[in-house]
């Protein structure tokens, strides 16, 4: 059975991987980002991130639940936001991946960010909670995705006993 790593630890391999700078290993740190560059980096993952919880509820939901559409003004206005997050969401990146440059083009990082995201807020996706997170996403429908994403980090970021946040608010963030 392989152990599923979190964003940070995602990204930092990543950044490992295609850093230019020396190969020495550092100590583990937690890494942390503000409130909006959090909401920034969800909203830039956003619209893949809806349509892959569509696809991962396929079976479990009707083809008219909100989640499975894959276009249509509620998709269109989240491509929208993601398009403007994405500066935004570059200085949580370059956190998360500890600030070390990279041999790629931000055009290029957007896709492999995007994918690890997805596939760290995807993979735990039960048919069982298919229902919730299609409820959960029409009611946040009127919303601007701004808001939305907000509401996530926030949610994120309150103490769950036993759970860990997707992603680690710096303290002076918080409130």
């Amino acid at each position: 059975m392989s152990k599923r790593i979190g964003i940070p630890a995602a990204l930092a391999l990543w950044a490992g991987m295609a850093a230019t700078g020396a190969q020495a290993a550092t100590p583990a740190v937690t890494v942390c980002v503000s409130q909006a560059e959090a909401s920034n980096l969800l909203l830039a993952v956003a619209p893949d991130a809806i349509k892959a919880a569509g696809t991962a509820c396929g079976a479990a939901l009707p083809p008219t639940a909100l989640i499975r559409q894959t276009g249509g003004p509620f998709i269109d206005k989240y491509k929208a936001a993601a398009d403007g997050a994405w500066s935004g969401a570059q200085a949580a990146i370059g956190k998360l991946m500890g600030d070390r440059e990279t041999a790629l083009d931000p055009t290029l990082m957007r896709p492999l960010v995007s994918a690890l995201v997805v596939t760290a807020l995807t993979v735990k996706i039960k048919p069982a909670d298919c229902a919730k997170i299609d409820r959960a996403v029409t009611l946040l429908a009127p919303l601007p995705p701004a808001n939305a994403a907000e509401l996530f980090v926030m949610f994120n970021a309150m103490d769950k006993p036993g759970q860990k946040s997707i992603i680690t608010l710096c303290p002076a963030a918080k409130s």
